[in-house]
């Protein structure tokens, strides 16, 4: 698998959870809300029926909240176990992180 350049500093770490858990969370209403109206439309041709398919969308809702969670999570446990290389790096802005062409803290 090619490298990728996206998470290569804090900054980008925080942006793009903080993306996954908007984008995630919208998509957790969507398909919440859409479980719910599907099983409405459905229920006059059998309720058990329509609850079964609606709760695919439903599973799918519970799915992407857990993801917006997720998020939020990954982001929390990086600022807790690299709280350190953080910490340096906000006072040290000239210094060049210990990884070289690696990840960059501060940037």
């Amino acid at each position: 698998m090619a490298k990728s350049d996206v998470l290569s500093t804090d900054l980008a770490v925080r942006t793009f959870c903080d993306e996954v858990r908007n984008l995630s969370g919208q998509e957790y209403k969507h398909l919440a809300v859409a479980a719910q109206e599907l099983r409405a439309a459905l229920a006059p041709y059998g309720r058990v029926r329509a609850w079964i398919v609606a709760a695919h969308f439903a599973l799918a809702a519970n799915a992407a909240k857990a993801a917006s969670a997720h998020a939020v999570a990954t982001y929390m446990s990086f600022l807790k176990h690299f709280e350190p290389e953080i910490t340096a790096a906000k006072t040290k802005k000239s210094d060049k992180s210990k990884a070289g062409d690696g990840f960059r803290f501060g940037a």
